[in-house]
Protein backbone atom coordinates (compact mmCIF):
# COMPACT_ATOMS: atom_id res chain seq x y z
CA UNK A 1 0.00 0.00 0.00
CA UNK A 2 1.03 3.43 -0.49
CA UNK A 3 1.43 6.53 2.54
CA UNK A 4 2.80 10.30 1.88
CA UNK A 5 5.46 11.38 3.88
CA UNK A 6 6.60 15.21 3.92
CA UNK A 7 9.66 16.59 4.79
CA UNK A 8 12.03 19.32 4.19
CA UNK A 9 13.93 19.37 1.25
CA UNK A 10 17.36 21.84 0.24
CA UNK A 11 15.91 21.34 -3.10
CA UNK A 12 13.75 19.98 -5.62
CA UNK A 13 15.03 17.85 -8.12
CA UNK A 14 12.09 19.39 -10.59
CA UNK A 15 12.37 23.15 -9.15
CA UNK A 16 14.67 26.00 -9.92
CA UNK A 17 14.23 27.41 -6.72
CA UNK A 18 17.16 25.95 -4.44
CA UNK A 19 15.76 27.23 -1.02
CA UNK A 20 13.95 25.02 1.49
CA UNK A 21 10.89 23.77 0.73
CA UNK A 22 8.34 20.75 1.93
CA UNK A 23 8.67 18.21 0.02
CA UNK A 24 5.88 15.08 -0.24
CA UNK A 25 7.49 11.02 -0.45
CA UNK A 26 5.71 8.14 -1.05
CA UNK A 27 6.11 5.46 1.60
CA UNK A 28 5.46 1.82 -0.14
CA UNK A 29 4.63 -0.75 1.98
CA UNK A 30 2.91 -4.12 2.87
CA UNK A 31 -0.27 -3.69 4.03
CA UNK A 32 -0.56 -5.80 7.83
CA UNK A 33 -3.84 -7.78 6.90
CA UNK A 34 -1.50 -9.51 4.19
CA UNK A 35 0.27 -11.18 7.50
CA UNK A 36 -3.14 -13.54 7.89
CA UNK A 37 -2.20 -14.85 4.40
CA UNK A 38 1.59 -16.36 4.97
CA UNK A 39 1.75 -17.37 1.21
CA UNK A 40 1.14 -13.75 -0.60
CA UNK A 41 2.58 -12.09 2.15
CA UNK A 42 6.00 -13.97 1.24
CA UNK A 43 5.31 -13.72 -2.09
CA UNK A 44 4.73 -9.93 -1.75
CA UNK A 45 7.71 -8.99 0.54
CA UNK A 46 10.19 -10.67 -2.10
CA UNK A 47 8.77 -8.13 -4.82
CA UNK A 48 9.05 -5.48 -2.46
CA UNK A 49 12.66 -5.84 -1.53
CA UNK A 50 13.65 -6.97 -5.48
CA UNK A 51 11.89 -3.97 -6.52
CA UNK A 52 14.45 -1.66 -4.08
CA UNK A 53 17.32 -4.04 -5.73
CA UNK A 54 15.99 -2.47 -9.08
CA UNK A 55 15.63 0.56 -8.53
CA UNK A 56 18.78 1.16 -6.51
CA UNK A 57 20.37 1.02 -9.67
CA UNK A 58 18.08 3.29 -12.35
CA UNK A 59 18.14 6.75 -13.05
CA UNK A 60 16.16 8.29 -15.85
CA UNK A 61 13.11 11.36 -15.96
CA UNK A 62 10.58 8.40 -16.77
CA UNK A 63 11.42 6.27 -14.12
CA UNK A 64 9.85 6.23 -10.58
CA UNK A 65 12.93 7.64 -7.91
CA UNK A 66 13.61 5.77 -4.92
CA UNK A 67 14.88 8.00 -2.29
CA UNK A 68 15.47 4.91 0.42
CA UNK A 69 14.81 1.82 2.09
CA UNK A 70 14.52 1.41 5.80
CA UNK A 71 17.92 -0.76 7.10
CA UNK A 72 17.96 -4.79 6.92
CA UNK A 73 17.18 -7.86 4.32
CA UNK A 74 14.15 -9.33 3.66
CA UNK A 75 14.10 -11.09 6.95
CA UNK A 76 12.82 -7.27 8.27
CA UNK A 77 9.74 -8.05 6.50
CA UNK A 78 8.78 -10.85 7.70
CA UNK A 79 9.29 -9.57 11.55
CA UNK A 80 7.16 -6.50 10.79
CA UNK A 81 9.59 -4.26 11.46
CA UNK A 82 8.53 -1.85 9.23
CA UNK A 83 10.21 -2.39 5.81
CA UNK A 84 9.12 0.42 3.02
CA UNK A 85 10.83 2.27 -0.14
CA UNK A 86 10.70 6.06 0.17
CA UNK A 87 9.97 6.61 -3.10
CA UNK A 88 8.54 10.16 -5.85
CA UNK A 89 5.11 11.22 -5.04
CA UNK A 90 3.04 11.09 -8.12
CA UNK A 91 0.08 12.93 -8.50
CA UNK A 92 -2.65 11.01 -10.56
CA UNK A 93 -1.67 7.88 -13.28
CA UNK A 94 -2.38 7.56 -16.98
CA UNK A 95 -5.34 5.77 -16.48
CA UNK A 96 -6.87 9.13 -14.67
CA UNK A 97 -5.80 11.15 -17.23
CA UNK A 98 -7.40 8.81 -19.89
CA UNK A 99 -10.79 9.72 -18.01
CA UNK A 100 -9.74 13.59 -17.95
CA UNK A 101 -9.24 13.42 -22.04
CA UNK A 102 -12.76 11.33 -22.27
CA UNK A 103 -14.31 14.21 -20.23
CA UNK A 104 -12.43 17.19 -22.72
CA UNK A 105 -13.33 15.67 -25.59
CA UNK A 106 -16.96 15.18 -24.90
CA UNK A 107 -16.75 18.64 -23.51
CA UNK A 108 -15.22 19.80 -26.76
CA UNK A 109 -17.99 17.43 -28.84
CA UNK A 110 -20.51 19.93 -27.10
CA UNK A 111 -18.87 22.97 -27.84
CA UNK A 112 -18.23 21.77 -31.57
CA UNK A 113 -22.61 20.50 -31.86
CA UNK A 114 -22.61 24.64 -30.46
CA UNK A 115 -21.06 26.45 -33.16
CA UNK A 116 -22.85 24.28 -35.87
CA UNK A 117 -25.96 24.83 -34.58
CA UNK A 118 -25.43 28.66 -34.48
CA UNK A 119 -23.77 28.71 -37.65
CA UNK A 120 -26.61 26.02 -39.49
CA UNK A 121 -29.29 28.94 -37.92
CA UNK A 122 -30.26 26.60 -35.50
CA UNK A 123 -30.96 23.51 -37.95
CA UNK A 124 -29.25 20.44 -36.64
CA UNK A 125 -27.26 18.16 -39.23
CA UNK A 126 -29.58 15.49 -40.68
CA UNK A 127 -27.90 12.33 -40.04
CA UNK A 128 -27.85 9.14 -42.02
CA UNK A 129 -27.17 5.85 -40.88
CA UNK A 130 -24.59 3.88 -42.69
CA UNK A 131 -24.55 0.05 -43.53
CA UNK A 132 -22.66 -0.92 -40.52
CA UNK A 133 -25.84 0.59 -38.57
CA UNK A 134 -23.24 3.79 -37.37
CA UNK A 135 -24.42 7.25 -37.75
CA UNK A 136 -22.70 10.05 -39.64
CA UNK A 137 -23.62 13.44 -41.24
CA UNK A 138 -23.42 14.54 -44.77
CA UNK A 139 -20.24 14.92 -46.66
CA UNK A 140 -16.50 14.01 -46.25
CA UNK A 141 -14.09 13.98 -43.17
CA UNK A 142 -10.58 14.72 -44.73
CA UNK A 143 -10.51 10.90 -46.18
CA UNK A 144 -12.98 9.55 -43.36
CA UNK A 145 -16.49 8.92 -42.23
CA UNK A 146 -17.76 12.55 -41.15
CA UNK A 147 -18.75 12.99 -37.57
CA UNK A 148 -21.91 12.51 -36.18
CA UNK A 149 -23.64 15.70 -34.84
CA UNK A 150 -21.29 18.15 -32.68
CA UNK A 151 -18.19 15.57 -33.08
CA UNK A 152 -14.61 16.71 -33.61
CA UNK A 153 -13.66 16.53 -37.10
CA UNK A 154 -11.23 13.21 -37.88
CA UNK A 155 -8.62 16.46 -38.53
CA UNK A 156 -8.80 17.46 -35.03
CA UNK A 157 -9.00 13.94 -33.36
CA UNK A 158 -5.70 13.20 -35.03
CA UNK A 159 -4.36 16.71 -33.50
CA UNK A 160 -4.85 15.60 -29.84
CA UNK A 161 -3.83 11.67 -30.46
CA UNK A 162 -0.55 13.54 -31.49
CA UNK A 163 -0.63 15.79 -28.29
CA UNK A 164 -1.16 12.71 -26.34
CA UNK A 165 1.93 10.59 -27.95
CA UNK A 166 3.89 14.23 -27.95
CA UNK A 167 2.89 14.70 -23.60
CA UNK A 168 3.45 10.63 -22.49
CA UNK A 169 3.71 7.82 -25.37
CA UNK A 170 7.25 9.04 -26.33
CA UNK A 171 7.78 9.76 -22.64
CA UNK A 172 6.32 6.07 -22.06
CA UNK A 173 8.58 5.02 -24.58
CA UNK A 174 11.86 6.54 -23.65
CA UNK A 175 11.72 5.07 -19.94
CA UNK A 176 10.75 1.65 -21.45
CA UNK A 177 13.94 2.01 -24.20
CA UNK A 178 16.17 2.60 -20.65
CA UNK A 179 14.71 -0.29 -18.87
CA UNK A 180 15.52 -2.83 -21.86
CA UNK A 181 19.01 -1.51 -21.89
CA UNK A 182 19.65 -2.52 -18.82
CA UNK A 183 17.94 -6.21 -19.24
CA UNK A 184 14.79 -5.23 -16.90
CA UNK A 185 11.28 -6.70 -18.57
CA UNK A 186 8.52 -4.85 -16.79
CA UNK A 187 5.54 -7.16 -17.53
CA UNK A 188 2.97 -5.38 -16.28
CA UNK A 189 3.25 -2.20 -18.10
CA UNK A 190 -0.64 -0.49 -18.34
CA UNK A 191 -2.36 2.91 -17.71
CA UNK A 192 -2.48 2.42 -13.70
CA UNK A 193 1.50 1.94 -14.02
CA UNK A 194 2.02 5.23 -15.13
CA UNK A 195 2.52 8.20 -13.14
CA UNK A 196 2.67 11.94 -13.16
CA UNK A 197 4.93 14.66 -10.76
CA UNK A 198 3.72 17.59 -9.74
CA UNK A 199 5.10 18.90 -12.98
CA UNK A 200 3.45 16.97 -15.38
CA UNK A 201 6.70 14.39 -16.22
CA UNK A 202 5.96 10.43 -16.72
CA UNK A 203 6.95 8.24 -14.93
CA UNK A 204 6.98 4.28 -14.91
CA UNK A 205 6.40 3.02 -11.17
CA UNK A 206 5.50 -0.41 -9.91
CA UNK A 207 8.34 -2.73 -10.86
CA UNK A 208 6.76 -5.46 -8.33
CA UNK A 209 6.68 -7.77 -10.91
CA UNK A 210 9.91 -6.54 -12.94
CA UNK A 211 12.89 -8.72 -13.50
CA UNK A 212 16.25 -8.68 -14.97
CA UNK A 213 17.45 -11.08 -17.64
CA UNK A 214 20.76 -12.14 -16.93
CA UNK A 215 19.78 -15.32 -18.90
CA UNK A 216 18.41 -15.14 -21.38
CA UNK A 217 17.72 -18.91 -22.04
CA UNK A 218 16.38 -19.41 -18.39
CA UNK A 219 12.34 -19.55 -19.01
CA UNK A 220 10.63 -16.54 -16.68
CA UNK A 221 7.47 -17.01 -14.57
CA UNK A 222 4.75 -17.18 -16.84
CA UNK A 223 1.32 -15.41 -17.02
CA UNK A 224 2.36 -12.80 -15.17
CA UNK A 225 1.17 -9.49 -15.02
CA UNK A 226 -2.66 -7.94 -16.13
CA UNK A 227 -4.28 -10.00 -18.47
CA UNK A 228 -5.47 -7.02 -20.83
CA UNK A 229 -2.18 -6.34 -21.37
CA UNK A 230 -0.23 -9.43 -21.31
CA UNK A 231 1.68 -10.51 -24.36
CA UNK A 232 -0.12 -13.98 -25.20
CA UNK A 233 3.78 -15.92 -24.86
CA UNK A 234 3.21 -14.85 -21.71
CA UNK A 235 -0.07 -15.98 -20.47
CA UNK A 236 0.85 -19.32 -22.56
CA UNK A 237 3.56 -19.98 -19.97
CA UNK A 238 6.18 -19.93 -23.10
CA UNK A 239 9.66 -18.50 -22.90
CA UNK A 240 9.30 -14.54 -23.63
CA UNK A 241 11.97 -11.66 -23.09
CA UNK A 242 11.65 -8.10 -23.08
CA UNK A 243 9.38 -8.01 -26.62
CA UNK A 244 6.70 -8.73 -24.45
CA UNK A 245 6.52 -5.35 -23.16
CA UNK A 246 6.20 -4.00 -26.56
CA UNK A 247 3.17 -5.75 -27.10
CA UNK A 248 1.61 -4.45 -23.57
CA UNK A 249 2.65 -0.76 -25.47
CA UNK A 250 1.04 -1.57 -28.26
CA UNK A 251 -2.53 -2.27 -26.18
CA UNK A 252 -1.80 0.61 -24.61
CA UNK A 253 -1.18 2.95 -27.00
CA UNK A 254 -3.92 2.02 -29.01
CA UNK A 255 -6.18 2.73 -25.58
CA UNK A 256 -4.55 6.37 -25.34
CA UNK A 257 -5.54 7.18 -29.03
CA UNK A 258 -8.94 5.61 -28.92
CA UNK A 259 -9.88 6.37 -24.99
CA UNK A 260 -11.21 2.76 -24.78
CA UNK A 261 -10.75 -0.40 -23.01
CA UNK A 262 -9.10 -2.71 -25.35
CA UNK A 263 -11.11 -6.13 -24.97
CA UNK A 264 -13.77 -4.73 -23.19
CA UNK A 265 -16.66 -7.18 -21.88
CA UNK A 266 -14.34 -10.07 -22.56
CA UNK A 267 -14.36 -12.84 -19.85
CA UNK A 268 -11.10 -14.93 -19.40
CA UNK A 269 -12.11 -17.96 -21.32
CA UNK A 270 -13.16 -15.64 -24.59
CA UNK A 271 -9.82 -13.55 -24.25
CA UNK A 272 -7.86 -16.70 -24.25
CA UNK A 273 -9.48 -18.11 -27.11
CA UNK A 274 -9.92 -15.19 -29.20
CA UNK A 275 -6.83 -12.72 -28.01
CA UNK A 276 -4.34 -15.50 -27.18
CA UNK A 277 -5.12 -18.18 -29.50
CA UNK A 278 -6.61 -16.49 -32.02
CA UNK A 279 -4.72 -13.30 -32.34
CA UNK A 280 -7.78 -11.02 -32.43
CA UNK A 281 -6.60 -7.46 -31.20
CA UNK A 282 -8.55 -3.65 -31.45
CA UNK A 283 -9.89 -2.09 -34.03
CA UNK A 284 -7.07 -0.19 -35.88
CA UNK A 285 -9.44 1.69 -38.09
CA UNK A 286 -10.53 3.57 -34.81
CA UNK A 287 -7.13 5.10 -34.60
CA UNK A 288 -7.49 8.73 -35.67
CA UNK A 289 -4.27 9.29 -36.54
CA UNK A 290 -1.47 8.15 -39.61
CA UNK A 291 -0.86 4.89 -41.49
CA UNK A 292 2.74 5.06 -40.19
CA UNK A 293 0.77 5.22 -36.47
CA UNK A 294 -1.68 2.43 -37.21
CA UNK A 295 1.11 0.40 -38.74
CA UNK A 296 3.40 0.46 -35.46
CA UNK A 297 0.45 -0.07 -33.20
CA UNK A 298 -0.09 -3.07 -34.92
CA UNK A 299 3.69 -4.62 -35.66
CA UNK A 300 3.94 -3.91 -31.46
CA UNK A 301 1.08 -5.92 -30.62
CA UNK A 302 2.01 -9.06 -32.69
CA UNK A 303 1.20 -12.56 -31.82
CA UNK A 304 4.94 -13.38 -33.12
CA UNK A 305 7.25 -11.83 -30.78
CA UNK A 306 10.13 -11.87 -33.10
CA UNK A 307 8.50 -9.30 -35.15
CA UNK A 308 7.57 -6.75 -32.63
CA UNK A 309 10.26 -3.66 -32.78
CA UNK A 310 12.58 -2.71 -29.98
CA UNK A 311 11.77 0.33 -27.81
CA UNK A 312 14.38 2.40 -29.23
CA UNK A 313 12.75 2.07 -32.52
CA UNK A 314 9.45 2.90 -32.02
CA UNK A 315 10.92 5.93 -30.05
CA UNK A 316 12.50 6.91 -33.16
CA UNK A 317 9.35 6.14 -35.39
CA UNK A 318 6.74 8.09 -33.05
CA UNK A 319 9.23 11.24 -33.75
CA UNK A 320 9.62 10.61 -36.93
CA UNK A 321 5.95 10.57 -37.45
CA UNK A 322 5.11 13.61 -35.11
CA UNK A 323 8.15 15.88 -36.91
CA UNK A 324 6.75 15.00 -40.05
CA UNK A 325 3.26 15.80 -39.42
CA UNK A 326 4.67 19.29 -37.56
CA UNK A 327 6.51 20.32 -40.96
CA UNK A 328 3.14 19.24 -43.13
CA UNK A 329 1.33 21.88 -40.75
CA UNK A 330 3.68 24.30 -41.26
CA UNK A 331 3.55 24.14 -44.91
CA UNK A 332 0.27 24.30 -44.87
CA UNK A 333 -0.25 27.38 -42.46
CA UNK A 334 2.94 29.11 -45.03
CA UNK A 335 0.56 28.83 -47.86
CA UNK A 336 -2.52 29.79 -46.25
CA UNK A 337 -1.05 32.85 -44.93
CA UNK A 338 0.53 33.29 -48.86
CA UNK A 339 -2.97 32.90 -50.52
CA UNK A 340 -3.82 35.50 -47.68
CA UNK A 341 -1.89 37.84 -48.50
CA UNK A 342 -1.02 37.59 -52.35
CA UNK A 343 -3.63 39.56 -54.25
CA UNK A 344 -5.63 37.95 -56.83
CA UNK A 345 -4.81 38.22 -60.55
CA UNK A 346 -8.31 39.79 -60.95
CA UNK A 347 -7.34 42.76 -57.90
CA UNK A 348 -4.03 43.58 -59.71
CA UNK A 349 -6.01 43.70 -63.27
CA UNK A 350 -8.34 46.35 -61.62
CA UNK A 351 -5.49 48.42 -59.93
CA UNK A 352 -3.29 48.54 -63.44
CA UNK A 353 -6.75 49.36 -65.05
CA UNK A 354 -7.66 51.82 -62.19
CA UNK A 355 -3.99 53.73 -62.62
CA UNK A 356 -4.77 53.94 -66.51
CA UNK A 357 -2.60 51.23 -67.76
CA UNK A 358 -3.20 48.07 -69.76
CA UNK A 359 -0.96 45.35 -69.88
CA UNK A 360 1.82 47.98 -68.75
CA UNK A 361 1.22 50.77 -71.88
CA UNK A 362 -0.50 54.12 -70.83
CA UNK A 363 -4.03 54.78 -72.54
CA UNK A 364 -2.87 57.33 -75.70
CA UNK A 365 -6.40 59.53 -74.59
CA UNK A 366 -8.39 59.96 -71.44
CA UNK A 367 -12.37 59.47 -71.31
CA UNK A 368 -14.10 61.97 -73.03
CA UNK A 369 -15.88 64.56 -70.24
CA UNK A 370 -19.73 63.15 -69.46
CA UNK A 371 -18.70 59.62 -70.98
CA UNK A 372 -17.00 58.06 -67.94
CA UNK A 373 -16.80 54.66 -67.23
CA UNK A 374 -15.69 52.85 -64.18
CA UNK A 375 -12.48 50.79 -65.55
CA UNK A 376 -14.02 47.52 -64.48
CA UNK A 377 -17.15 47.81 -66.40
Amino acid sequence: IWDMISTTSAHDEESDDSSQEEVTYALKHLHPQMTEKQRDFTASAIDLVLEAKILAHLDHPNIVKLFGVTKGSISTVFCGNGYFLLLDRLYGTLEDKIQEWISSEMIANVTTQTRRTSLSGNQPARRYSNAGGASSGRGGNDGATAPADGAMTYKERCKLVDERIQSVGLDVARGMEYLHQHRIVFRDLKPSNVGFTAKGTVRIFDFGLAKEIIDSKRRLTGNTGSLRYMAPEVNRREHYGLSADVYSYGIMLWEMCCLKKPFKGMTKEEHATLVIHKGFRPKISSVPGSDDLKQLIQVCWSAEAPERPTFREIRRALTTDLATKKKLEEEERERKMAQQSAPSKLIMRLRRQHRGTTNGTYRKSAPKKGNFQLPFS
